[in-house]
């Protein structure tokens, strides 16, 4: 939301009723389905992808244009591309805060939480109302470095608090506490 807003934009509003008709057309729901926007083509992706890549020709100092392709690589789940286009444009303007973001997506659905985690609190340095949804993301890389923890067999990554690194006046989970 943006400040000043009182409720969701009707970008947010839209993307929520998409979400809904979706669950519901899995389903097994006609009406909900036939709600649904069509798919993307491969046709306009492929044309999206020549226009990211003849603006970043036009403009190979702008870091902007790696921030965009970025975006498109990890919505096109191609997270490793997403990552060294992310890389590229921090490296062209560490003070972008959708640098940071957008590697931090990538670093996050390819495993690196640290990292995630690294790049999603430069964002909120760098643009201190950057929303919850940053918050959020950054929450989630926390649970799944603790998850992947758990899985690999290893000791608790934060032994004081369930959550991640401790605010001030948080108190451990009863499981931490040692006695």
């Amino acid at each position: 939301m943006r400040s000043g807003h009182a409720g969701p934009s009707h970008h947010q509003l839209l993307a929520g009723d998409r979400f809904r008709h979706r669950q519901r057309a899995a389903a097994g729901c006609g009406l909900c389905a036939a709600r649904l926007p069509p798919a993307r083509s491969s046709a306009n992706l492929a044309e999206a992808e020549a226009d990211l890549n003849e603006a970043i020709k036009i403009a190979p100092d702008y870091a902007e244009g790696f921030a965009n392709r970025a975006n498109f690589w990890t919505v096109s789940h191609q997270y490793d591309r997403a990552l060294a286009d992310g890389e590229q444009a921090v490296r062209l303007n560490p003070d972008l805060p959708i640098a940071h973001f957008v590697r931090a997506g990538a670093a996050l659905n390819l495993g690196q939480y640290d990292r995630a985690i690294a790049d999603y609190t430069e964002t909120m340095k760098l643009r201190p109302g950057a929303g919850a949804s940053v918050y959020g993301l950054r929450g989630l890389a926390y649970h799944r470095k603790r998850e992947a923890h758990a899985v690999a067999g290893r000791s608790h990554p934060y032994p004081d608090s369930c959550a991640g690194p401790t605010r001030e006046g948080d108190k451990p989970h009863a499981e931490h506490v040692r006695g």
